[in-house]
């Protein structure tokens, strides 16, 4: 299956107008209904990947989509990864597809699962395996991956 076919009939489509404010260097999610949300999240512009990450912590996509976001022009100056690598991946996606974009989020919920390892009940997860490959099968269909760091 094409990964961007297993976007539409597996994924959730938590937003589908999301911009960029390029003064705040930060991503504006219009109707994302539910931040805590655990598993593999994709953007998207159109039927083009721009990225797949993983949201596997206590707060879910909310943790993970926060470092994307500078919320202080030092944050930015001292160069913190997720944030400038989100200022530069967007410079590529406008000079593709124009200032105007508007991205799509999508998100695969995975739950962990408990396990009882050595007798103590931990939580084990298939996230950081499944985000791994799926980024892999993007690349190797062409999609752009505009906000992959790998790009």
């Amino acid at each position: 299956m094409k990964t961007i076919d297993f976007i539409k009939d597996h994924c959730i489509l938590h937003d589908d107008e999301v911009t960029y404010d390029e003064m705040d260097k930060r991503f504006r999610l219009q109707h994302y209904t539910d931040m805590t949300s655990k598993g593999v999240y994709f953007f998207t512009v159109l039927d083009d990947i721009m990225k797949v990450g993983m949201a596997d912590g206590q707060r879910g996509f909310y943790d993970r989509f926060s470092k994307y976001n500078c919320y202080q022009q030092t944050q930015f100056e001292k160069k913190v990864s997720s944030t400038t690598s989100m200022y530069y991946g967007m410079q590529k996606i406008y000079a593709k597809y124009g200032k105007r974009v508007h991205m799509q989020v999508w998100v695969h919920p995975m739950e962990p699962v408990l396990k009882v390892y050595h007798g103590i009940v931990v939580p084990s997860s298939i996230v950081r395996g499944f985000e791994y490959e799926v980024s892999h099968q993007a690349r190797r269909e062409r999609h752009s991956m505009l906000l992959s760091t790998q790009n």
